[in-house]
């Protein structure tokens, strides 16, 4: 196995000691961090440039109620700024460590924008209206946190903007009877809590994170 290169050294230790004493883990040996909220998860990327050795940085939340392997940055957004390395060791931790620290003020607005379900509908909600087309994971999103807030009318609106939309793929047919299982839920809060708890345990199941007891959802 190679040794990795100072400027690869440089991001680990630098992303290791902003990031962990917030409780932020590494997956696995990758530039790419999360955030374990119990029903999502805060995803950072110090995502490297295939022209250079620059890192930028994404920071997003990823819900956590539609079970599957794989990590999704579902409401965030590219970050401003980067580092690059161009020999200087010293100026690129200068640089680095800029950036690490603007990731953890993004984790920090992100926790402050989910730590209720409200907070996380009114967050999602401002978001949404750069949506112009109806469809898709935003509304799938926005659906579900207008469901657990009560929002039924919303809910199935959006929801079924999905169950409704063309596309046979096997991942869009799973999509969409997901939609329509969330709408069979709508108006029985404790059926819709319990399928959504269940949804929760399965997804953190498949990306290996721990089982937690119930309930994962806060409470309002």
């Amino acid at each position: 196995m190679s040794a990795a290169s100072p400027h690869s050294k440089i991001i680990n230790a630098v992303a290791r000691a902003k990031l962990r004493p917030l409780g932020i883990q590494q997956k696995g040996r990758s530039r790419v961090w999360y955030d374990d909220r119990r029903w999502h998860g805060i995803l950072i990327e110090f995502q490297p440039s295939g022209f250079s050795k620059m890192s930028s940085l994404n920071v997003a939340v990823a819900w956590f109620w539609y079970p599957k392997e794989h990590w999704s940055f579902d409401w965030g957004k590219r970050e401003p700024g980067w580092a690059e390395f161009d020999g200087d060791e010293a100026q690129f931790q200068r640089d680095f460590e800029v950036l690490a620290d603007a990731a953890t003020e993004a984790v920090n607005y992100y926790r402050a924008r989910t730590g209720t379900l409200r907070e996380a509908y009114e967050g999602l909600l401002e978001n949404h209206k750069q949506f112009t087309r109806p469809g898709g994971w935003p509304d799938v999103h926005l659906g579900m946190l207008a469901a657990l807030n009560g929002q039924c009318d919303q809910a199935e609106k959006l929801l079924s903007y999905v169950a409704n939309e063309e596309g046979e793929t096997k991942a869009y047919m799973s999509l969409k009877r997901f939609c329509n299982q969330a709408i069979a839920h709508l108006g029985n809060p404790e059926s819709l809590r319990t399928w959504v708890e269940g949804n929760i345990a399965e997804c953190r199941s498949l990306r290996r994170l721990p089982p937690l007891d119930p309930p994962t959802l806060p409470s309002s």
